[in-house]
């Protein structure tokens, strides 16, 4: 079943307290009281424009990180092992190198890399990519080519190790977050700098002269990806993560937590943090069984995995056990911290794993994830719901690409993921893209992804 409660509807005008006690939202135990099961979901209107294969495997960790972002003309695959350019029509690859030698040519020698992220800034016309070792790296190009050059600087060396490094951007600034810990405490800490002071162009550098330290944030505090040209230095940039570590005992409620940045001229102020309750459950998500082989894990996909702004609230997707299989629970929360609507996607009969989220310029809202089961190999799909939908509901999930065999490497249960890219097109505004991992081969640790965009 793919749904918010009967409830949600009510979701604008009830107090967020009355939300966060209701039962039957899809999670813990996943009652829904005397209401009845909900109706079934109207056929999905998603309509597939492109698909191609994107990296594959295998890498050096036995999942692939599959962070990925799309320009005018290209698309970039910016997976743990590779950084991949690609002819945004065809898919035929223009430009392959691995991490290392792409961040070793800006200049940072980095160690072992791991958790790259990549975004593409239409306002600016940029691409602007993270990664991590031992320290936070960030590269941002000198235009919308990303075969073009690139420069990059090491934002922050006082915390060191796995920091799964998060970049936002917004018209006023680019935000790196990344998690150290302090004192036995996991914490994040957040590098903000203005826009304009990375925008390097010819002979000039990036600049971290103003950057801003912030430190002692919320474990895996994730900065959001606003692209509104017209936002002013006083709307704030979001940051949301869920409050709690990875693994709890038993459900408990499931609470996000903002903080804002603003701007004064060129400095940034980062509010204090705000705790938002939810009408949602929490459980600690377990493994996912395959037709055959081992189960794949699913520990990592209690992380929110992005964060998309539209303006006026944002959207972000993770993942659940609800009822004993993995699930996605997903909000749209408003830039004063309100529960705008929230939902799930959740069944007996599959896992939904690793979601991202985005809306296109309708507000027209796609989630894209791996869905498995037993009697399913890890697939691509997606789940959408179009902007006049009853709030908390999504269509029916559609297939984007079918697995076709059982995912083997070394562990068991099998790693996954960790990531996934869900996009708007740059230059249709009512196209998107999402990059998903799916089973596309018996060799072993040969993990596989594809693009697909497509049209609501």
């Amino acid at each position: 079943m793919i749904h918010g409660s009967l409830s949600f509807s009510r979701a604008l005008v009830l107090p967020i307290l009355t939300l966060a006690g209701l039962s039957g939202c899809g999670g813990g135990s996943g009652s829904q009281g005397n209401l009845g099961p909900p109706p079934p979901p109207p056929p999905s209107p998603v309509k597939i424009l492109n698909s191609y294969d994107g990296a594959s495997g295998p890498g050096y960790k036995d999942h692939p990180d599959p962070s990925g972002a799309v320009g005018p003309n290209h698309v970039v695959d910016f997976v743990g092992a590779d950084f991949i350019v690609r002819d945004k029509a065809t898919g035929s690859i223009l430009h392959q190198e691995t991490q290392t030698q792409f961040w070793s040519g800006l200049g940072v020698a980095p160690g072992t890399l791991n958790d790259p992220r990549i975004i593409f800034d239409p306002v600016s016309q940029r691409w602007f990519a993270v990664s991590a070792g031992p320290n936070i790296f960030l590269a941002v190009s000198g235009d919308a080519n990303p075969l073009n050059p690139w420069q990059g600087v090491v934002v922050s060396t006082i915390i060191q190790g796995d920091l799964l490094p998060r970049v936002g951007v917004d018209v006023n600034g680019i935000y790196v977050c990344g998690y150290g810990v302090v004192n036995t405490t996991n914490t994040a800490n957040c590098f903000v700098m203005p826009k304009s002071d990375a925008l390097w162009s010819g002979a000039t550098k990036i600049s971290l002269a103003r950057m801003k330290t912030f430190t002692n944030l919320p474990y895996e505090l994730f900065p959001a990806t606003d692209f509104n040209p017209n936002k002013a230095p006083s709307d704030p940039e979001i940051f949301l993560t869920r409050q709690g570590g990875q693994n709890v005992s038993s459900p408990v409620p499931f609470v996000l937590l903002m903080n804002k940045v603003t701007w004064t001229g060129a400095v940034p102020q980062m509010s204090a943090t705000m705790t938002i309750p939810t009408a949602m459950m929490y459980d600690t998500p377990g493994s996912a069984p395959q037709p055959s082989g081992p189960p794949i894990r699913g520990v990592e996909d209690h992380r929110l995995f992005n964060v998309f702004g539209t303006g006026s609230s944002v959207f972000t997707a993770t993942g659940s056990n609800i009822n004993g299989r993995i699930g996605i629970v997903w909000f749209e929360v408003s830039a004063a911290g309100a529960i705008v609507q929230q939902g799930t996607i959740a069944s007996p009969n599959y896992d939904a794993l690793f979601p991202t989220i985005a809306a296109d310029a309708n507000r027209n809202v796609a989630i894209g994830f791996t869905k498995v089961s037993a009697s399913e190999f890890a697939s691509s799909y997606v789940a959408v719901r179009l902007s006049a939908d009853a709030p908390g509901t999504l269509r029916a999930p559609v297939l984007l690409a079918s697995g076709n065999a059982a995912y083997q490497c070394s562990a068991n249960p099998v790693g996954w993921g960790t990531y996934s890219s869900t996009v708007v097109d740059p230059s249709a505004p009512l196209v998107l893209w999402t990059f998903q991992e799916y089973a596309h081969s018996s060799t072993s640790c040969q993990w596989s992804t594809r693009w697909v965009s497509f049209s609501l």
